[in-house]
């Protein structure tokens, strides 16, 4: 928990700059990301018979994002 604020912070200021570049939609939240990372971390570890899922979640969630 000590490194939720500064890395929330750390991932806000990349989420802004890559929203004012066009690279990341407008509409998503720094939470937006934390939960996908969570989710995707926690579909991975409950599925270790399928070592791909966490790349594949991952690009898809990337392609969403754009």
């Amino acid at each position: 928990t000590q490194c939720h604020l500064p890395l929330r912070e750390a991932g806000a200021g990349l989420l802004r700059r890559a929203q004012e570049s066009g690279s990341v939609r407008g509409d998503v939240s720094i939470d937006d990301l934390l939960q996908l990372t969570n989710a995707i971390a926690l579909a991975a570890e409950q599925s270790p018979d399928d070592p791909e899922l966490a790349d594949r979640l991952l690009r898809l969630t990337l392609r969403g994002l754009k």
